[in-house]
């Protein structure tokens, strides 16, 4: 097994002149974990580091801004336009190389794909006049400007090369300033820096040969760009192809296949299950066949196995892996030693990573608490003393406090009232565009047995049972249960059902739907019940201005198309009632100003949970420390609970003076 199975994504391969040890290359990705000032931290290398331990052949360090400040795509970047980076640079790939990883570094600038925030109030200027962020519009560019950009390139390739790095990539994708130049619908320019993709690709050839001519010809050079932009008018697979021979010609050792604008098809950057996986193979296979260079790809490219069977049919050289190497730091080490059953499966949910990075927080996990902590989470082995914890509640914070607890070398009860372990990951995975939260519970369960957690299910928990355990400490992790369905106007008990409920339970004969509450619930369910070969129809009734209000930006994307897609009617700023024979549901603007009807013979009510807190497990009561997590505090979300839930374990052991 192990390397013997994946013979293909752990064969070596060349990068110009530059041997790579596999087919694993991390993705770049925004982590905000630099300086202010975008000098690297030890908090920055620690993460790459573990990466780099983890079996990633080559690690693609995050968007690196080559013009400080008016190209900043982030508040916090690493910046590669200055020789004060260097220093700590050098210390990010002497520490990479280590472990036998290459590194390279994204050489990146916004262009007009930025705020003036970030660009610390800085005219930015782009291909062409065109607002991508907001209302803000961009300045185009003068060949003057075009000029400056280009040496500005150069100068941070060279300050690469000098801090030791293995080789750059230039960021020719979703829609920053290179992209810009590269999409017909981003570039509307009438000089020789526009029109065919002769003219957009001008710009791109001009900035290699630039770099060639500062770094020499044995400098590797990675360019990544967009194989589709996904939008109607942008770049098509004709013109990829011409723009790969362009790249090849000018001096280009590699290219990296991704798709998708951030500021009009966000989605297409951060897939996520709705999206087809590994939805850009089939444009780098076609890009493959036109280039002599070795071709990688990325996007949704979930497994070990899928990433070889991309590379032994042909389709790509290198697969590109991002969000998956943050939930599982040891993604190609755990694949290669054959321990595929132990990699934490990425949930493609853009909450951690995703939405935290555009909210300008640094990046998190869902599912993997280290993750951007890796300094202060860290779970190291063998506490000092062994203590003997119970925890209630077997959903993700109690499982995530179990796991942590048995990392530590404590000895771990974990009770569960249901039959089996997960709490609400059980209904949220029955989703069918959610599967992947089912693979994480399975992995879960799997942990449980793997550390020795002695678990019990089918037990409800008593204040009696607690204490003849003589515990040093209790986790309360008893979740939540659903609000009551008589909240809702439209209830009516013969015909109103929880959400919960039907996801576990189905409709029946039920042939008109409506679901009252457009969160996550509610819209998770109205993708579900329309996925079937025969759905019903389904309207969704939210009281709010909107629905999925503070989702992230690409995910709120697919989420809508998807429901525009299958019909699914979305009323918001609207309450909703029922009509005198209680066969049409009458929908009525929160202003009165407006009133619709449509045939109903199922509510289903998605309007959120409670917090289900049992008041006798008290410190007092027990005369240890309890700690409670997750949604028994307040309902709230997978990353809430995990992390709680890990933390609790810090929280015993410095109660119990460990």
């Amino acid at each position: 097994m192990g390397k013997y199975k994946y013979t293909k994504l752990f064969e070596p391969w060349l990068l110009g002149k530059a041997l790579v040890p596999n087919r694993i290359v991390m993705a770049p990705m925004g982590a905000l974990l630099v300086t202010e000032e975008g000098f690297i931290s030890e908090r920055a290398i620690k993460f790459y580091e573990d990466r780099a331990a983890g079996g990633a052949g080559l690690i693609v360090i995050e968007n690196s801004c080559v013009e400080w400040p008016r190209g900043k795509a982030n508040i916090a970047q690493t910046r590669t336009d200055t020789s004060k980076a260097i220093t700590g640079l050098r210390a990010l790939s002497e520490r990479v190389q280590y472990y036998g990883s290459l590194i390279a570094a994204q050489l990146q600038h916004a262009g007009g794909q930025t705020t003036l925030e970030r660009t610390e109030n800085t005219q930015p200027y782009a291909a062409s006049a065109i607002p991508m962020k907001g209302k803000l519009i961009p300045t185009e560019m003068t060949k003057d400007d075009i000029a400056h950009v280009i040496q500005c390139f150069a100068r941070s390739a060279q300050i690469t090369k000098q801090a030791g790095f293995d080789c750059v990539e230039i960021h020719g994708a979703h829609g920053y300033l290179v992209s810009q130049f590269l999409s017909p619908v981003l570039n509307h320019r009438r000089d020789e820096y526009g029109g065919d993709a002769k003219g957009r690709v001008r710009f791109a050839v001009e900035l290699i040969d630039a770099i060639r001519k500062t770094v020499g010809t044995e400098f590797p050079i990675i360019f990544r760009f967009n194989g589709s932009d996904r939008v109607q008018g942008g770049v098509t697979v004709e013109e990829t192809r011409y723009i790969a021979r362009a790249l090849e010609e000018a001096g280009v050792s590699a290219l990296s296949i991704s798709s998708g604008l951030n500021s009009l098809s966000r989605d297409w950057v951060f897939p996520i299950e709705l999206h087809p996986r590994g939805c850009n193979v089939e444009f780098a296979y076609e890009i493959k066949k036109a280039v002599n260079i070795p071709v990688g790809v990325a996007g949704r490219i979930d497994s070990p196995d899928y990433a070889e069977e991309i590379i032994r049919e042909g389709k790509a050289d290198f697969v590109v892996i991002g969000r998956p190497m943050i939930a599982e730091p040891q993604w190609g080490k755990k694949a290669f030693m054959g321990k595929t059953d132990q990699i934490r499966p990425c949930l493609y949910c853009n909450n951690g990573c995703t939405k935290h990075h555009h909210n300008n927080w640094r990046l998190s996990c869902d599912i993997n608490v280290e993750a951007g902590r890796e300094l202060e989470w860290q779970i190291k082995p063998n506490a000092s003393r062994s203590l003997r914890l119970a925890i209630v509640g077997g959903g993700p914070a109690g499982m995530e406090a179990a796991r942590r607890a048995r990392l530590r070398g404590h000895n771990v009860q974990l009770f569960e009232k249901e039959d089996q372990l997960g709490g609400q990951l059980k209904i949220a995975g029955i989703a069918a565009h959610k599967k992947r939260i089912l693979e994480y519970l399975q992995y879960m369960n799997r942990e449980m047995k793997r550390l020795g957690v002695d678990v019990h299910c089918s037990t409800p928990v008593t204040l009696d049972l607690i204490k003849k355990l003589e515990i040093d400490g209790l986790i309360v992790a008893t979740g939540a249960v659903c609000k009551p369905l008589s909240d809702l106007r439209v209830y009516d008990e013969r015909m109103t059902r929880s959400a919960w409920d039907v996801f576990l339970n189905g409709i029946g004969t039920a042939r008109e739907v409506a679901i009252i509450g457009g969160g996550h619930v509610g819209v998770d369910l109205a993708l579900h019940l329309t996925s079937s070969q025969n759905p019903p129809s389904v309207r969704i009734i939210e009281i709010q201005q909107e629905i999925l209000p503070g989702a992230e930006p690409g995910t709120k994307m697919a989420l809508l198309r998807a429901l525009y897609e299958r019909g699914v009617e979305v009323f918001t700023s609207a309450t909703a009632g029922l009509s005198p024979n209680k066969d049409k549901v009458v929908i009525t603007s929160v202003n009165g100003d407006s009133t619709w009807e449509r045939p109903v013979d199922l509510i289903v009510g998605a309007i959120g949970a409670n917090s289900y807190a049992p008041p006798e497990f008290s410190a007092e009561n027990l005369l240890c420390p309890v700690i409670y997590v997750g949604d028994c505090i307040k309902p709230r979300g997978i990353w809430e609970a995990t992390h709680e839930g890990s933390y609790a374990i810090l929280q015993l052991e410095m109660l119990n003076n460990i």
